[in-house]
């Protein structure tokens, strides 16, 4: 019994388990966000953390390949809505314009708030 059981999930490709992952990818992150307090000072570099994670794995891209033109582009070929490539695009710029500009803790809980959309909208699409 126990013997087959972990030769069988021995078995199973990387591939298989890279769609688990990439499957999972939105719950890691949703649950990510709400842990994020949105009174410390590093709030808005956290939650760009978590989109940037949640894209390059569900495009299946590493952290070096993860520029915005390449997320983007990934997007596009899967045929990715143009309001949620806009909305990536507008929350990022608002993400790193908080590294000059920082964010009040109401602009970050409705960043936030957002971004939880995004990704529970983009989880549907790709």
């Amino acid at each position: 019994g126990f013997l087959l059981f972990r030769k069988a999930k021995a078995n199973i490709s990387d591939e298989t388990k890279l769609k688990g992952v990439q499957k999972a990818a939105s719950r890691v992150a949703i649950k990510k966000l709400k842990s994020i307090n949105t009174s410390d000072a590093g709030a808005a570099q956290q939650i760009k953390n978590v989109m940037d994670d949640f894209l390059l794995l569900k495009l299946g891209l590493t952290r070096s390949e993860g520029t915005k033109e390449r997320i983007l582009s990934g997007l596009s070929n899967r045929s990715t809505s143009n309001d949620s490539i806009n909305e990536i695009s507008r929350l990022w710029n608002k993400l790193d314009m908080a590294a000059y500009a920082p964010m009040n803790s109401s602009d970050i809980s409705s960043t936030l708030f957002e971004t939880e959309k995004l990704i529970t909208d983009l989880d549907r699409e790709l």
